[in-house]
């Protein structure tokens, strides 16, 4: 089962400072999703980006903007991201970084399919397993719906037994849920988060470390 701590424990956000020092952005606030951007010196200016806890929330649409001044942290709390490219498309709400290749060497492969509202957006490698995450959209559908609809096909194909429970979970403090399923040699953690009317899916291979570092660096369009 994919635990409470899995996502919520990306903190502090690694990021890199104008001037190239290793930075660590920790939370203001708890219930605000934050977007890094460029700053001058030590300093970022961050949007907290509106969140909706269920479909009886109100959506506040307000763009509030801040500044926050970064604590350092040492390079191996967090990734080098140099040379890594930005995934970033209007009808698509969710940005994030990937590298051009993996730590070994491989090419990373993005794909991106569209049918019926639906976005898909699927990043690995062909050899070694180093990466494998997956970015779907769902167009008005919530995360327990998405869930209670995709139960039933890993069921199907992987038996009863390989599919957890739902679970309330955050990713650096925006609400979110998880699940996780396994069966036929693999494994796969779910990550679901609601973005206005739609369900952004996220699943990964939670054995590779190069999939974490990717959803670390997920911020939300406003």
């Amino acid at each position: 089962m994919v635990g409470r701590d899995r996502f919520s424990n990306l903190w502090p956000l690694p990021c890199e400072s104008e001037s190239g020092n290793p930075l660590g952005l920790r939370p203001p606030r708890a219930d605000r999703f934050i977007l890094q951007e460029d700053g001058p010196q030590e300093t970022v200016v961050v949007r907290c980006a509106p969140l909706t806890r269920g479909p009886n929330v109100a959506r506040d649409r307000s763009d509030v903007r801040s500044r926050t001044t970064l604590s350092s942290v040492g390079m191996s709390q967090m990734p080098d991201r140099r040379g890594w490219l930005e995934f970033s498309r209007p009808a698509f709400k969710l940005r994030f970084l990937y590298p051009a290749v993996t730590p070994r060497g491989r090419p990373v492969e993005i794909t991106e399919e569209q049918h019926d509202g639906a976005y898909r957006v699927h990043l690995t490698a062909r050899e070694g397993g180093e990466i494998y995450v997956e970015f779907f959209r769902f167009p008005d559908l919530q995360p327990p719906d998405e869930y209670a609809r995709h139960r039933p096909y890993l069921v199907g194909r992987f038996g009863p037994e390989a599919v957890s429970e739902l679970t309330e979970t955050s990713l650096r403090g925006c609400p979110a849920w998880s699940y996780a399923f396994r069966g036929n040699g693999l494994e796969r953690a779910v990550l679901s988060l609601q973005v206005g009317r739609d369900t952004y899916r996220i699943i990964s291979d939670p054995q590779a470390r190069l999939n974490d570092d990717i959803i670390a660096t997920v911020s939300i369009e406003a």
